[in-house]
């Protein structure tokens, strides 16, 4: 069951978001690709866009030649294969080379309001659920349907732009205005 539209219309930073997602899959004892974790992030994020009418994260979407990103996401993982796992040690390596702590970025210290917390993780589960048993392959599929939203940005809306430049910025105002052209 879907959380009523105005109880989950939060933003917060696409770190703690993928640093939920990467717990819940560590949990379940599954394997989670950089690639994998970019697809729930999306799908997420446009599914929030469709119940909210805002974003889920505060980043932008961008559109490249393989598929809607979340660049600081690309950017944390760029040393990262595409299909290996991030486990504890590749997570710490990334850190450490980033000289930052991502695991300090978590829901429950971007979002105060515990209703809207538990909505927000809700929705994020329900995503989880989805792409929880599917390769990298599977959960592309998802996203890369022929009625989804990067089709449509891709050969439609903005055909060949972000085949020359990649990480073409996609404001959530304007997924609002596609929102009847695509499926999810």
């Amino acid at each position: 069951m879907q959380p009523e539209k105005s109880k989950i219309n939060y933003t917060c930073s696409t770190v703690a978001v993928a640093n939920y997602v990467i717990k819940r899959f560590k949990k379940a004892g599954a394997r989670l690709s950089k690639t994998k974790l970019n697809h729930i992030l999306v799908y997420s994020h446009l599914k929030h866009i469709l119940l909210t009418s805002r974003p889920l994260v505060v980043e932008d979407l961008s559109l490249m030649h393989f598929g809607l990103v979340f660049e600081s996401i690309a950017k944390i993982f760029e040393n990262l294969p595409y299909d290996e796992d991030i486990g504890p040690r590749n997570y710490t390596q990334t850190e450490r080379e980033l000289g930052i702590k991502l695991r300090e970025r978590v829901l429950e210290k971007e979002i105060k309001d515990e209703e809207a917390l538990a909505n927000i993780k809700s929705l994020l589960d329900e995503s989880i659920e989805l792409f929880l048993d599917k390769t990298d392959s599977e959960s592309a599929r998802v996203l890369l349907d022929k009625k989804g939203l990067w089709y449509y940005l891709a050969f439609v809306e903005t055909p060949g732009n972000h085949l020359i430049n990649d990480f073409t910025e996609i404001d959530y105002k304007e997924i609002l205005k596609l929102k009847d052209r695509f499926n999810m």
